[in-house]
């Protein structure tokens, strides 16, 4: 299990911030200054589905360039 900032600047395919408590993403509200903001619990991914997900990212990445 690890935990996600609500805030969608935070969730962006480039920044995706995760946190391994609530204490580390307590720590960073503050240094973000987010207003109404909560902590979504997220469950890993098993292997073969991360080895699905880099696999997509890498076709939707080469349909990009096209």
């Amino acid at each position: 299990m690890y935990w996600v900032c609500n805030v969608s600047t935070c969730n962006r395919p480039r920044t995706a911030l995760a946190f391994c408590s609530v204490n580390g993403w307590d720590a960073h509200v503050p240094m973000l200054r987010h207003r109404d903001s909560w902590a979504e619990e997220r469950k890993s991914p098993t292997p073969a589905e991360w080895t699905r997900q880099q696999r997509d990212a890498v076709t939707k990445e080469r349909r990009g360039r096209r």
